[in-house]
């Protein structure tokens, strides 16, 4: 469904490496934002990475199981459902994060592109559901929202990247260093190919 065997390979082992990686991001900030609220204080930066590693946890899960169908857990319809309101979710957020500090939220935040994967997600769960995208590509062209998600993640891939190599330059050892933002420009760059790829 995604291209040749080699490509679905490739995008196999990238998404089961990134599900892995964010399952023991999210157990380490889960340790460390017990042990702060356990001494009385915890930073509000701490639980939205937290909930972005969830987040971003489960969504490759579920991309994992759209490559290797025999791993996918829950019905479609449930995964649907669940990104769906995290769109809506994190769509609140950044509608909340521009009218507090302007269009720099847009640039500077996170919720964007935990929205756009969101959205993306359900793009893919629907398609592997139903056909209905696949088949409309295939007979009209990729659709204009379908382009702009794909253009958006390429692009903002790039931006993390060069993101990541500053913040290693700068051996920026925090929690929101290096790391994360490659492990977010792979899964755009994952995403992206399974959008473009779908047949």
């Amino acid at each position: 469904m995604f291209g040749s065997a080699w490509l679905v390979s490739i995008l196999t082992t990238l998404t089961a490496f990134l599900a892995i990686f964010n399952a023991w991001q999210l157990g380490l900030q889960a340790f460390r934002t017990a042990r702060h609220w356990q001494k009385g204080w915890i930073q509000t930066s701490r639980l939205v990475i937290f909930d972005g590693e969830a987040v971003q946890a489960v969504m490759h899960f579920v991309m994992l199981g759209m490559l290797v169908p025999r791993l996918q857990v829950l019905p479609s319809a449930v995964t649907e459902g669940m990104f769906l309101l995290l769109s809506a979710w994190y769509g609140l957020h950044l509608v909340d994060g521009v009218r507090s500090r302007g269009f720099r939220a847009l640039v500077g935040g996170h919720h964007l592109a935990h929205l756009i994967h969101c959205v993306a997600t359900v793009y893919m769960v629907e398609d592997v559901s139903t056909g209905l995208i696949c088949g409309s590509v295939a007979s009209n062209g990729i659709s204009p929202v379908l382009a702009g998600i794909v253009f958006w993640l390429v692009g903002h891939g790039i931006r993390d990247v060069l993101v990541a190599a500053g913040s290693i330059r700068a051996k920026d050892a925090g929690c929101i260093g290096g790391s994360m933002y490659i492990c977010r420009a792979l899964t755009g760059g994952v995403m992206a190919t399974m959008l473009v790829t779908m047949n």
